[in-house]
């Protein structure tokens, strides 16, 4: 990959990380909509319980961990590059953040 591909993958990375779908708020109150969910789905005619809480922090956990992958692939391959570090550094903690508000939740 180019530097410049480099750092539009770190871009996005930020946006979609830190202000984006996958950024804080919008994680939890996904998590907390499909836990509503889960517990509304057992009333009604048919009353079967759904596992839409499970399933989607299945989903997160697993797409934060092929982030944290691709952030560490990022910062060994270019770890002469300060900017770069950092900034791969920055991301890991907040999607470390992020795993584990879905797993306490």
């Amino acid at each position: 990959m180019t530097f410049n591909e480099i750092e539009q993958g770190i871009a996005q990375i930020e946006q979609a990380y830190f202000t984006g779908p996958f950024c804080e708020s919008v994680v939890r109150d996904d998590l907390q909509c499909r836990k509503a969910m889960d517990s509304y789905s057992t009333f009604g005619s048919v009353g079967r319980q759904t596992n839409e809480l499970g399933e989607k922090k299945d989903f997160y956990i697993q797409d934060f961990n092929n982030i944290l992958d691709v952030i560490n692939r990022v910062q060994s391959d270019y770890s002469n590059n300060s900017v770069f570090v950092s900034r791969c550094e920055r991301c890991k903690i907040q999607i470390n953040r992020l795993l584990n508000i879905v797993r306490d939740f």
